[in-house]
């Protein structure tokens, strides 16, 4: 078939169906995939911007000891572990103190696993960050994990059920993290459960808070996670494995790939 020829085709099944078809080749030089271990440029961007701002807040804490200009800013980040709830309340704290000392304000990322991320997730989405503090966050976090989110089944039980149902129909592969993801998310952000990781990149215009990232490891059903497993990171611009030095833009995490071109599209999860 020659490149950029387009043909026409009519198939019969079992001589009562017709399927007419268009057929054509092109060459695409581009992968959708973005192959290196440097940073993307979008993050390149911030990093430039934030930097600035980071200069700054030192100045302000340390006067004649801070760098003498942006470009010599130290890149520092806060990094929370995991442990399910206790780990949200507790990176709350931390948080909370970091930024009513102004450190947080000297920070370039924040990063977390497990509880953490969702911790981050729960400050990143609310619509008013960074224009209000973390602290301003605990009443909500307090609320929402008050109680166990077992009680969710009861209520948004059929709900769940119907929402993995439909990802699973569409061709996308399910487990049971779609619906503990479910239970988390009615229980950290249920006013707020469209938000999308990509939406997060409006917090990193102008560098005016630090860069969230989040983390998780990439492990077989058939393998122990002791002796297989891989990082992948998350941020509002890329989704990655380190490892391989393989990112895609955030937009197009579940999106179906071969040979590093997108075959299928799905709209990115909340």
């Amino acid at each position: 078939l020659p490149i950029g020829t387009k043909i026409y085709k009519t198939v019969q099944f079992n001589e009562t169906s017709e399927v007419d078809m268009e057929i054509w080749a092109e060459v695409k030089g581009k992968p959708d995939l973005r192959y290196s271990l440097a940073l993307c440029a979008e993050e390149k961007n911030f990093i430039e911007a934030r930097k600035r701002k980071v200069h700054k807040s030192l100045k302000d804490h340390f006067g004649f000891a801070a760098p003498r200009n942006y470009k010599e800013v130290p890149v520092i980040a806060v990094i929370g572990s995991g442990g399910g709830f206790r780990a949200t309340t507790a990176y709350s704290g931390v948080m909370s103190a970091l930024s009513e000392m102004g450190v947080l304000d000297m920070a370039m990322y924040v990063g977390g696993l497990s509880g953490s991320a969702w911790y981050l997730s729960q400050l990143y989405s609310h619509a008013k960050w960074p224009n209000i503090s973390p602290g301003d966050q605990r009443e909500e976090i307090k609320n929402s994990i008050d109680h166990s989110f077992l009680w969710l089944f009861r209520s948004h039980g059929l709900f769940f059920a119907k929402s993995v149902w439909e990802k699973r129909s569409r061709g996308e592969p399910v487990s049971f993290t779609d619906l503990f993801g479910h239970l988390v998310g009615y229980t950290l952000l249920n006013n707020r459960l469209h938000s999308k990781l990509s939406d997060q990149k409006r917090t990193a215009q102008d560098g005016q808070c630090p860069l969230p990232l989040y983390t998780c490891l990439h492990v077989k059903s058939s393998v122990s996670a002791m002796i297989f497993h891989e990082w992948m990171e998350f941020s509002p611009f890329e989704i990655g494995l380190p490892k391989y030095g393989t990112f895609m833009k955030t937009e197009q995490f579940a999106c179906k790939f071969f040979m590093g071109s997108i075959v299928r599209e799905f709209p990115e999860p909340p």
